[in-house]
């Protein structure tokens, strides 16, 4: 008894003084294998993408949805792509992922907004809509070139950036919070 409450004294005060390791002391890290994988799930119809993984999203636009994940055999269970209110849900079943390969490939028809939380990456080229919504909240990053969209509007929280080449539209709305960057290019409103 004389031990543990120390032990407990230690504990608590690791907890009060560093949330990020305590966090750590109660979640799940899965190591990659190093075997590379790819898997592709088909999806029903969705027009919204939110990611909340630490991965590479690449955007393509086509006459289908679905998804192909590339990285280590073991880590790809762990991905959860869910569809749910006209939205892919992107993120992981576990907290902590430790591979240096996490790729994945978002097919879709139609897509009216884009919601990044975290540090992962969001990519496409080229992009046509009406109406898109960037969305982005910590430090992730979305790169878009190519984009045709009437009305476009990008709302950035916390350091993420948005980076956007050969933009045409003819309404552009931005809101900037923090630390956040946004990077237009060639752009033409019409």
């Amino acid at each position: 008894m004389k031990r543990l409450i120390p032990t407990l004294v230690l504990v608590i005060c690791t907890i009060q003084l560093n949330p990020a390791y305590a966090f750590s002391l109660f979640s799940k890290t899965i190591q990659g294998s190093g075997h590379l994988e790819k898997q592709t799930r088909m999806l029903p119809a969705f027009n919204r993408i939110d990611s909340e993984t630490t991965g590479r999203v690449e955007i393509i636009q086509g006459n289908q949805e679905s998804i192909t994940i590339e990285s280590d055999d073991n880590i790809i269970p762990a991905i959860e792509t869910v569809v749910e209110n006209g939205g892919l849900k992107i993120r992981h079943k576990r907290i902590d992922l430790n591979t240096k390969t996490l790729n994945i490939i978002v097919r879709v028809k139609e897509l009216k907004s884009i919601n990044l939380a975290g540090s992962g990456s969001i990519y496409a080229k080229p992009l046509t809509a009406k109406k898109l919504t960037i969305n982005t909240a910590g430090s992730g990053t979305v790169e878009l070139s190519k984009l045709d969209v009437s009305n476009v509007s990008v709302n950035l929280g916390g350091s993420g950036s948005v980076q956007v080449q050969e933009l045409q539209s003819s309404d552009l709305d931005v809101s900037l919070g923090a630390v956040a960057h946004l990077n237009l290019q060639a752009m033409s409103i019409y």
